[in-house]
């Protein structure tokens, strides 16, 4: 984004928890703005384990 003019850029992040990966992101974008890990939300929470039924669901149908 840099090499294409911008002077401000921010990282929206997807990241449930800190560690290598969103500190990895944060290095390779030196002055940016981070957003830090979504963190233990109940709903993204609900979401992991509604798609973990979800994909059970169609294993035993395929199976």
């Amino acid at each position: 984004m840099r090499s294409r003019g911008a002077s401000r850029i921010a990282v929206a992040s997807w990241f449930l928890a800190p560690g290598l990966l969103p500190d990895k992101v944060a290095s390779l974008a030196p002055g940016a703005l981070v957003a830090r890990p979504l963190g233990d939300d109940v709903e993204v929470a609900q979401l992991v384990l509604d798609r973990y039924d979800e994909a059970l669901a169609r294993q035993s149908v395929a199976a």
